[in-house]
């Protein structure tokens, strides 16, 4: 009997300091916030197990907060590259328009314009849909700039592209073509469309005084040659080349009126609409 019990002490005293090292490695594992293992001297074999064990405890813990900062960068980078790319988009739409419009009155630029007019053509080609444009240009400009100077020439510049754009409807593309010339493309637009909007336009312009803080207010008006895509165009080149040749006849003929291209339109190109030579 004796010898069972001395047996069962030892036995213990052997086991107990493996079972406290067992329990103490899974508080680890169920405890978060305990990240290491107390000491034990209980025996040689023991001690050097904790130490060992210690030391493997503090690698997973330099590891894991190493993980952790590895994460929280990957995560700051993940956000700064968002920021980043966002800004990038940001940039490119700036570029892009700087690039597709006027710095003055911020229509259309030729080139932008262009681009609107091929897609429309094609459009037109493709569905039968009509296709008109305007070709508008302020009447004696140059006589506003020898008269008032540069800088009230592109206040009635930026003035009368506002009025067109105000004007033309929502689907409708103006741009400035340069100097004092603006065009407008109106896509699925009635046959009449091009010579209402152009009379509308000029009769807004006609009406309308530029206040100017310096010289009181100024009067301007403008010619316009209307045209509608036909099944003959080449391209918006030939539709925009008819309608300049009518804004020549409508400068021919008094000016501040508008004339039609002969092809299309309901308007009589010869006589043309607005006030002729009075104005």
């Amino acid at each position: 009997v004796l010898g069972v019990v001395a047996a069962g002490v030892l036995s213990h005293r052997l086991t107990r300091p493996l079972t406290d090292l067992a329990q103490s490695i899974d508080r680890i594992g169920r405890d978060p916030g305990t990240t290491m293992i107390a000491r034990n001297h209980s025996s040689r074999d023991i001690s050097q197990l904790t130490v060992s064990i210690r030391s493997l405890l503090r690698r997973l813990g330099v590891a894991e907060t190493a993980q952790e900062e590895a994460q929280r960068e990957a995560a700051l980078n993940k956000q700064l590259l968002v920021e980043k790319t966002q800004r990038l988009g940001e940039d490119i739409n700036a570029l892009q328009i700087l690039a597709d419009t006027d710095p003055l009155t911020g229509l259309l630029n030729r080139r932008a314009f262009r681009v609107f007019g091929v897609d429309a053509m094609n459009y037109f080609k493709r569905h039968k849909r009509d296709v008109g444009v305007l070709v508008i240009d302020i009447d004696f400009f140059k006589r506003v700039n020898d008269t008032y100077g540069h800088s009230v020439g592109d206040d009635v510049i930026q003035s009368v592209g506002q009025i067109v754009q105000t004007e033309a409807r929502t689907i409708d593309k103006v741009a400035r073509f340069g100097g004092e010339e603006f065009v407008v493309l109106m896509r699925e637009t009635e046959k009449e469309g091009p010579a209402v909007l152009a009379e509308r336009i000029r009769e807004k312009i006609a009406g309308q005084l530029i206040d100017h803080p310096e010289h009181g207010t100024i009067h301007v008006t403008v010619s316009i040659g209307a045209s509608m895509a036909v099944e003959t165009d080449r391209d918006i080149e030939d539709v925009i080349e008819r309608a300049d040749r009518a804004l020549y006849d409508a400068k021919a003929t008094g000016r501040n009126r508008v004339v039609v291209d002969r092809h299309r339109g309901t308007a009589d190109p010869g006589r043309g609409l607005g006030c002729g030579q009075q104005c």
